[in-house]
Parts: C-alpha cells; structure tokens; sequence
C-alpha cells in the first residue's frame, strides 16, 4: 500500500462496505481502499441500537447484518456475473482463540464463518467467492481505549488491502476460506 499505485483495480464495479457506522473503524479504511481503487462505494450506516441482551445484540450485529448484507447484494452480483464477498470472522473463533468472556461475540463470528461457507459452496456456480478474514485485535480506537497500545494490533490499512485483494480477478480461485491475520 504505502501510498503507492494500486495495483488491483475496480474500475466500473461497484462495492458494498457494512460497518462504516463512524470514523476510526475498520470499514472506514476498506470504503477509502477500494475508492482509491476505483470502484464505486455504497457505506451503510451504523448498526441500529436496541435493548437486547448482550448475546442477541452480538448476534443481530456481527452475524444479522452479515447475513442481510450477502442476501441483498448476492442477485445483483449475479445479474453482473459474480464477484467477491469478504466476511469478517475473528481470531478467537479459530482453534485456540481465547473466547472466555465473549460467548455472544464468539458465536456470532463463527456464525459468520459458517454462513460464509455457505455462500461459497452455494454460489460459486454464480461466479460468486466468499472468504472470511479472522484477524487480531484491529488497531481502531475503540480497541485502543480498551486494551491499551502495547496490545500487537492488526492496522486497518493492512485488513483494507487484503479484502481488496480477495475481491479482486487475482484471487478468482480463492474461496470459502478463512484466513488469519496477525
């Protein structure tokens, strides 16, 4: 990346980013990372508060809006012949990954991982992927106000370039993969 000319372009695609609810997130640096690359970006808002239980509400976010998301853009991907869909999953959910404490949050992420693969083996006949990335904590502000700066972080820039690179043609043979970032 590095201020550097994208090598992978989308030009004259359009993308759909979730999760760009306010300014310091994740979302925020995909949405600026595929624009650089010249695709048309559509940002949804922030995920709709309620009065749920901490369990449902992490269910309703990470997993509900993942599901709504991929059922509403999966007929306009296939009228345009395919394309890619890059879920987020967490480390934590992977063999090992310390999920005490984050029963919701952990649940919904591997539910996000199953619907994932769901969508990979249902719609490749589309021309459609779907890959989950399972990163570290991400350095955002949140994280940073919570676990402290010593914590290793993932950086958004880094998590941006590679759902650019799973939504690109240089990765047409990669799906219903999860892949760790650390």
């Amino acid at each position: 990346m590095n201020g550097a000319a994208p090598a992978l372009r989308f030009d004259g695609k359009s993308v759909v980013v979730t999760g760009v609810g306010r300014a310091g997130q994740v979302g925020e640096v995909v949405a600026k990372e595929f624009a650089k690359r010249g695709a048309a970006v559509a940002m949804s808002g922030p995920v709709a508060e309620s009065d749920p239980a901490v369990f449902q509400r992490q269910l309703a976010i990470n997993l509900g809006s993942a599901y709504g998301a991929t059922c509403v853009c999966i007929p306009f991907m296939r009228a345009a012949g395919g394309g890619g869909i890059v879920f987020m999953a967490a480390a934590a959910i992977l063999p090992g990954g310390k999920v005490a404490g984050m029963a919701g949050y952990a649940a919904a992420k591997a539910g996000v991982t199953a619907l994932m693969r769901a969508v990979a083996q249902e719609e490749r006949p589309n021309g459609i992927r779907a890959n989950a990335l399972a990163p570290m904590a991400i350095r955002t502000g949140v994280n940073l106000e919570s676990m402290g700066a010593k914590f290793a972080y993932v950086e958004r820039e880094s998590v941006a370039g590679v759902i650019a690179f799973l939504c690109s043609t240089e990765a047409a043979n990669i799906t219903g993969q999860v892949i760790e970032l650390a």
